[in-house]
């Protein structure tokens, strides 16, 4: 592009010919306009003292992140960062926009078993701001779970009869969990009577055993087992009851 000036402090690259104004009416330029190269401002993205560490299997969590650029750590607004704990395409994430001062939240449920895992948070940059991730140790703990016998368990039994028993397993008392073996074991020690079951769609399991016990009062115990199956425990767990007692009476 060419032109005429007359301006004092036009502006002039290294190495043009004529870097100050000649005198005169007017002089004469050449300009050569580019397309400018946008700068991309590097990013980091570190976990918050307010971030969770720790939560039960298949219990909410809130996790949180906050986004600066790495030169002068100001603030991101308005981006998302991405959360995911543990690998794999069945692993749990939650997203977060950063507010004014960068930060994001977001709530993310473990479906791992007990132990640590790695929490991941990950902002994929834009045409402004480079990308970014941070990591740290997030550890699992086992759920916390009730059994309860059901009222429909004997408690008057017959040496020499069958008796059913029945009980039902629940995450945190209130959802059912399926899939699960129940252990009901008889009395004590040598003389000690077992049964198992596995609890269906509504936690209830039950079995059934043939007394044979001494006579008066007996200890009923019960046990539950968890069986590697969609994310849970792959470990035993015993789980206790409230003492019930039966009496076992000559058939």
């Amino acid at each position: 592009m060419t032109g005429l000036t007359a301006s004092t402090d036009f502006p002039t690259t290294t190495g043009a010919f004529q870097t100050t104004f000649g005198g005169g009416t007017r002089d004469a330029f050449v300009a050569k306009i580019g397309v400018a190269t946008p700068t991309i401002q590097s990013t980091t993205l570190a976990f918050t003292a307010a971030s969770a560490t720790t939560s039960d299997f298949d219990d909410a969590a809130q996790v949180q992140a906050k986004l600066t650029t790495t030169t002068g750590g100001a603030p991101v607004p308005n981006e998302t960062v991405t959360f995911k704990l543990g690998s794999g395409s069945g692993a749990p994430t939650c997203s977060g926009t950063t507010d004014v001062t960068g930060t994001a939240t977001c709530l993310i449920t473990p479906n791992q078993a007990a132990g640590p895992v790695t929490l991941t948070a990950t902002f994929a940059g834009d045409s402004t701001f480079g990308p970014s991730s941070a990591s740290t140790t997030f550890t699992v703990t086992k759920e916390e779970t009730v059994t309860k016998f059901a009222a429909t368990s004997p408690t008057l039994l017959a040496n020499g009869m069958p008796a059913t028993f029945s009980a039902t397993l629940k995450e945190d008392g209130v959802t059912p969990i399926s899939s699960r073996t129940l252990t009901f074991t008889l009395g004590s020690g040598a003389g000690a009577q077992s049964c198992s079951g596995a609890t269906n769609a509504s936690s209830t399991a039950s079995c059934s055993i043939v007394v044979n016990q001494p006579l008066g009062r007996t200890p009923w115990q019960l046990i539950s087992r968890a069986t590697p199956s969609s994310g849970r425990r792959p470990t035993p767990k015993r789980f206790s009851c409230s003492p019930s007692w039966g009496a076992a009476v000559p058939s």
